[in-house]
């Protein structure tokens, strides 16, 4: 009996699983692509944030919740062995992870450290923004300057289950930096054996950084693969002290891609923000207080979206406001598409129309020294 055919349909299947592969490999970046259709895209932007000058707000550990937690969970008992702020950290993480499982796709199970771990009775798993919030609420209630940040990927991309993926940054007193560690995977990185700060580990590459902490080579390969694509833009708060009087609600972002500054994500709007494409801002020393040394050569537009209740009339609405040394200026002028600049005192209210419109900022009423370009269609 001939096996013809049937060998015939084999190198078929064959040639076919062949070409499929071809094409998947030759297409890869277009296969990940994300269509994301923005409400307002920004065009141009000359705004960055070129100073240094922004004073941050840290957790002291000096409110009645985070003394109660201190005492209630014995944070002091579990870092004893722990030589450094870094140490510190890896003592906490060990002990989430002796009441907790990490699981990316994790729903959120609390606000605050008490919350969490009262549910850690009936479900185990804790995603990377529940790992952040336990650690910067330990961490600073024993002396360690901590705040939170949100690496993210591209607008163009859709991971799963989010854009955004949560890890803190520790200040070592050894090495007189900022240190990124990734609670939910358990490790930092570093290159020439010094660590990293998230900005660092941006600016160098993941591919190319050291992973501390994970157990394998194979282990190490499949991070970089998974976590490759949020090393792409890192957000940090102003104020990171939710136990106290806000102080600021605005935030700043390192940005590498000037295509990644935009005023909405695949979440919405994003909160008041500056960008910013140098790490200075994001190297401050948290010991040493900024904002009142008036430095800040230019100021810089910051944009909120208003309730969207207030989008009325076809405008989509938005507040803004200028920041210079830390704070929001009184007084300058605005101009909507080289229209006459007018006075403005504290806030503009901006509102979009379908098409194009242009934003400038003015100190004298006659110069331009910053400008957005948006795009609404």
């Amino acid at each position: 009996m001939s096996k013809g055919p049937k060998k015939g349909k084999i190198v078929g299947l064959l040639m076919i699983i062949v070409c499929v592969g071809i094409f998947v490999i030759l297409n890869k970046n277009k296969l990940a692509y994300y269509d994301y259709k923005y409400n307002v895209k920004i065009t141009n932007y000359n705004n960055i944030y070129e100073g240094n000058n922004i004073k941050f707000y840290y957790m002291d550990g000096e409110s009645d919740y985070q003394k109660s937690i201190k005492k209630e969970y014995k944070f002091d008992d579990i870092v004893k062995k722990s030589g450094n702020d870094i140490e510190k950290a890896f003592a906490i993480i060990n002990w989430i992870n002796e009441k907790a499982q990490f699981n990316i796709s994790a729903m959120k199970n609390g606000d605050t450290t008490k919350e969490i771990l009262e549910k850690m009775t009936t479900t185990k798993s804790l995603s990377d923004d529940g790992y952040s919030i336990i650690l910067e609420e330990s961490l600073s209630t024993l002396g360690t300057y901590v705040r939170k940040g949100s690496l993210a990927t591209k607008n163009d991309m859709k991971p799963k289950p989010r854009q955004g993926f949560k890890v803190v940054e520790v200040w070592s007193n050894v090495h007189g930096k900022w240190v990124m560690i990734d609670g939910g995977n358990s490790c930092y990185m570093t290159l020439n054996d010094v660590p990293l700060s998230a900005v660092e580990i941006i600016e160098n590459g993941l591919e190319n950084v050291k992973i501390v902490g994970l157990n394998s080579e194979k282990e190490i390969k499949q991070y970089k693969k998974d976590m490759e694509k949020y090393f792409n833009t890192y957000t940090i708060a102003i104020d990171n002290n939710k136990f106290i009087s806000p102080k600021s609600n605005s935030f700043v972002t390192f940005i590498k891609n000037p295509e990644d500054i935009q005023i909405e994500n695949q979440s919405g709007y994003i909160s008041p923000t500056l960008f910013v494409t140098k790490s200075d801002v994001f190297n401050l020393n948290p010991q040493i207080i900024n904002g009142d040394k008036n430095k800040d050569e230019i100021p810089t537009l910051i944009i909120s979206k208003k309730d969207k209740k207030e989008d009325t009339d076809g405008a989509i609405k938005f507040t803004v406001g200028v920041f210079n040394d830390s704070v929001m200026m009184k007084k300058y002028y605005i101009s909507l598409n080289d229209g006459t600049y007018s006075e403005v005192n504290d806030y503009y209210d901006l509102s979009i129309l379908e098409g194009k419109t242009k934003i400038s900022l003015s100190i004298d009423g006659k110069k331009p020294i910053r400008e957005i370009f948006f795009e609404r269609k």
